[in-house]
């Protein structure tokens, strides 16, 4: 084990971990102690933690780290175990246990109760490298660490109670990989809107990466010689859509890069895409206009992440921007379903315009890389936004390192017919449909919308500056009838006030955004958007739960269980088996003769004694069965013998044989001489069944006829 230092302050860390808070990180030694911080070489130290994490632990020293609430009160103890348990987890926190975030104790009355701006950060040794330099800190345990788990909208955690926000300036600083990450962008966004709820001034500090380019956060910059007043010179106001253009100052080669994606995106001819599709009835492959505008929305969907969070990868002839994004994030991000987000990839794959990369891990998301060659990256790199490039850009289109300006459209809702409630016809066994739809069930409609081959017009538009000629509209959209268009494509457009066309000049109108968006509403497309993300959610909490059980795997009690219920199933079906080849097989004749001399010999018999005595003389008892049912002898269960089964010497179903030409079927002989009517008799109980006098031939039983004082024809009748 290794040695610990002589300083009375770092007694309880060792050498490694004192190094590595005090020289790697910055961090004052009175600040450490004050965090308490302390290295763990035992499990027994370790007993508020799971068992899987205290068998991971003790490999070699961790490093405790106790996270102090704002309350002064509650306490959170995380290790830092020198091997992670889970690749990517760097941080153990105790099974169960709920987070809170994290004051250090020196700097809770500034923080909670100060008006000093606040800085917001993330993991504990970056918080005290804020610390160290005099600076109210608040930690988070994680990017997600802020809000209440499973709640939406977001929701603030309760330790957020004891800090004064409202009117305060917050400063927030994560890593500097918080640009490459979109679930760090996300978690960025949410936690800025929920603290501006709170009144709070909130800025954005987005740290560059270390000069060999790997992330580094606080500590790491203010060590590297940073200032704390070169810090905060990079606060900037957020906003959702500058994460892009932030990562693009700081790089010319993405600049350069991205400004030949969205180039290529707006000139490529999208009316006859082909992409991988099914040959016709002809043989021939043709391009089709709504593929091809489908896997334009997709390709600018991952155009965009490509901006915002795409890491490159040199290759030979080029560069690759790879983007990591699911497929049905992607497809809310496109406006389409999951299908035909799906097939928008192949054939974007077919095309040469991506590549997908084989996924690495069930629970990742996909990931695609975008090819961008090198005689096209070295025209814009090191340059501003297509300004002064070798390659000019014709002016119908001029490139544009940003995405459009408007959402992607969805396609025209086809009007489905829902399954109807079923009646059974009366009179009969026939089953129908009623007609009705089942109760809470609509007919869906045939809903027609703007498309995306009318949001490629506003893409157009947008792009070359919000006016454009018919004739040049046409010849960047591909498009070879003009009339039709004016007549067929841009009406729509202009019935919502989208566009003004003054003859042949079409230009977007002033707030042709709000009108877009009114669209959307009217037509469904936002509804049906937020529908596709609650299912998708859902979605996705399946899948993690079915990841979950895969990861622990079947109990042995379960699989046991498998095992025996497959033996003994395995053992029936053998049973099965040989009982039906035994009954096809023909019946001893000594079982046949055994039958028949103990039923000839009594008028029933039980079926158990017949086992019996069938063995007593050397023969199987599972004989028996069969040779009664050959013999034809009938079968019965006697409810006063407890439902035993009994043999009775009375045969059943005996059919005649079947008549030949030499033995026809025997003819009825009349009588000898016919029945005599029996006279009548008192009583009429005593009459034959083949009387017809007055009393016996009535359809009415006695009781139901008239009484004699009634008047009634009947009445007096016997």
């Amino acid at each position: 084990m290794e040695s610990y230092p002589t300083n009375s302050t770092m007694m309880h860390l060792s050498r490694k971990h004192s190094h590595m808070l005090l020289h790697e990180s910055g961090i004052d030694p009175a600040v450490a102690e004050g965090r308490g911080y302390e290295t763990v070489t035992s499990r027994a130290e370790l007993l508020d933690f799971g068992k899987k994490q205290r068998r991971a632990s003790p490999d070699a020293p961790a490093l405790r780290v106790p996270l102090h609430s704002p309350d002064g009160i509650t306490r959170l103890p995380q290790i830092k175990p020198h091997t992670p348990r889970v690749p990517g987890l760097k941080y153990e926190t105790p099974a169960g246990a709920e987070l809170i975030i994290d004051v250090h104790p020196r700097m809770r009355d500034r923080a909670c109760h100060g008006d000093e701006p606040l800085l917001v950060t993330e993991g504990a040794k970056t918080g005290d490298a804020a610390t160290s330099r005099d600076i109210p800190t608040v930690v988070l345990a994680g990017v997600w660490g802020w809000c209440v788990p499973k709640v939406r909208p977001y929701k603030l955690r309760p330790c957020w109670d004891h800090i004064r926000l409202g009117g305060r300036e917050v400063t927030i600083c994560f890593d500097s990989d918080c640009m490459a990450k979109e679930g760090v962008q996300l978690a960025l966004a949410a936690l800025v809107r929920c603290l501006e709820e709170r009144g709070a001034v909130v800025k954005v500090i987005y740290l560059p990466d270390a000069p060999d380019g790997s992330k580094q956060g606080i500590d790491d910059f203010l060590v590297a010689g940073g200032t704390i007043k070169e810090m905060f010179m990079l606060a900037r106001t957020f906003e959702p859509a500058d994460i892009g253009e932030i990562r693009m100052s700081q790089s010319d080669k993405l600049r350069g890069a991205i400004s030949y994606l969205w180039r290529e995106w707006r000139d490529m001819d999208w009316m006859h895409f082909v992409g991988a599709p099914k040959p016709d009835k002809y043989g021939e492959i043709k391009g089709h206009w709504a593929r091809g505008h489908t896997a334009r929305d997709v390709l600018e969907a991952l155009t965009e992440l490509s901006a915002k969070s795409g890491k490159m990868h040199d290759v030979e002839g080029g560069v690759e921007l790879e983007v990591a994004v699911g497929l049905r994030r992607l497809s809310e991000l496109s406006a389409k379903s999951k299908d035909s987000t799906g097939k928008a990839i192949r054939h974007l794959e077919a095309n040469k315009q991506i590549r997908t990369l084989p996924p690495a891990d069930k629970s990742k998301a996909r990931r695609y890389r975008l090819f961008v060659p090198r005689a096209e990256l070295g025209q814009y790199e090191g340059k501003a936004h297509g300004e002064g490039s070798v390659k000019s850009v014709p002016h119908r289109c001029p490139t544009l390192a940003r995405p459009p300006s408007a959402p992607r459209l969805r396609w025209s809702s086809p009007g489905r017919k829902r399954r109807r409630e079923f009646e059974v016809v009366p009179g009969a066994r026939r089953v129908r449909h009623t007609g009705a739809l089942p109760p809470g069930e609509q007919e869906d409609t045939y809903i027609k919308r703007l498309g995306p081959h009318r949001g490629a017009i506003m893409d157009a538009l947008e792009a070359a500056g919000g006016e454009l000629h018919l004739e040049n509209l046409c010849e960047v959209l591909h498009r070879k009838r003009s009339r039709d268009v004016r007549r067929r494509i841009l009406k729509p457009l202009e019935e919502a006030g989208i566009l003004q066309c003054e003859g042949d000049v079409i230009r977007l109108a002033g707030e042709w955004l709000d009108r877009l968006e009114e669209e959307r509403e009217r037509t469904g497309e936002v509804k049906q958007a937020e529908e596709q993300a609650e299912k998708h959610c859902e979605q996705r909490k399946r899948y993690r739960e079915h990841l979950e059980r895969e990861r622990r795997g079947t109990p042995k009690a379960s699989l046991a269980a498998v095992r025996r219920t497959k033996e003994l199933r395995e053992r029936r079906l053998r049973e099965i088996h040989e009982e039906e080849e035994r009954d096809c097989a023909p019946t001893p004749p000594a079982v046949e003769a055994l039958v028949a001399r103990i039923l000839g010999q009594q008028d029933r018999v039980r079926m158990g004694h017949l086992y019996q005595i069938a063995m007593d003389d050397g023969l199987r008892w599972r004989d028996v069965p069969p040779a009664v049912r050959r013999m034809g002898y009938r079968v019965e269960r006697l409810p006063e013998y407890f439902n035993d089964e009994f043999v009775f010497p009375a045969k059943v179903n005996a059919k005649p044989p079947p008549p030949t030409a030499e033995n026809p079927l025997p003819l009825a002989e009349p009588l000898a001489e016919p029945l005599a009517e029996e006279p009548p008799a008192t009583d009429y109980g005593e009459h034959s069944p083949f009387c017809d006098c007055e009393h016996c031939a009535h359809s009415e039983p006695k009781y139901a006829r008239a009484y004699a004082g009634s008047g009634s024809q009947m009445a007096g009748v016997a």
